[in-house]
């Protein structure tokens, strides 16, 4: 069997990642923005101008740190009073858990009243950052965080386009 150079379509790339059939980058970090702030209107341009987008640092877990996390996510079988057996799942553990190992470094980030939210601080023993900073990411956008690192979700080109 031959083997030839691929190049891949954006279609066939989206298809395959989606399908957890693509290598991750190992070490990489990207710049992530929550959808909300990406979304457009009916001229195709962004709702929110990008001036006001808080944009995070996030480094993708590789596969192992991520297949080690699930299996940290469940806290093991437990026996019911019938003796059957059942499986105790703590997500929200995981997900702090990804985005404490996952999350680098955030800016332009504000609460509701406007007020900035503190940079976050380092967790030397991750790379990540400290527990005590997630306190200010809502356990929504903790969701989406997570599902941007295990994912990797880069923004596209327009969307890094006049990001700093």
């Amino acid at each position: 069997m031959k083997i030839k150079d691929v190049v891949l379509t954006e279609e066939m790339k989206v298809k395959l990642k989606n399908a957890g059939a693509l290598g991750i980058q190992i070490d990489s970090n990207f710049f992530y923005v929550p959808e909300i702030y990406r979304e457009k209107n009916k001229d195709n341009e962004f709702i929110i101008p990008k001036e006001c987008w808080p944009v995070f640092t996030l480094r993708g877990l590789n596969g192992i740190e991520s297949t080690k996390l699930e299996d940290e996510m469940t806290g093991g079988i437990v026996y019911t009073e019938d003796s059957k057996p059942s499986i105790n799942i703590q997500s929200g553990h995981i997900k702090i858990e990804i985005c404490r190992r996952g999350i680098i470094a955030w800016k332009n980030f504000y609460d509701i009243k406007g007020n900035e939210i503190p940079k976050p601080e380092k967790d030397v023993s991750t790379g990540g950052v400290t527990t005590m900073s997630l306190k200010y990411i809502s356990p929504k956008l903790l969701t989406e965080l997570s599902n941007a690192i295990t994912e990797q979700s880069y923004l596209t080109e327009e969307e890094l386009l006049g990001l700093e």
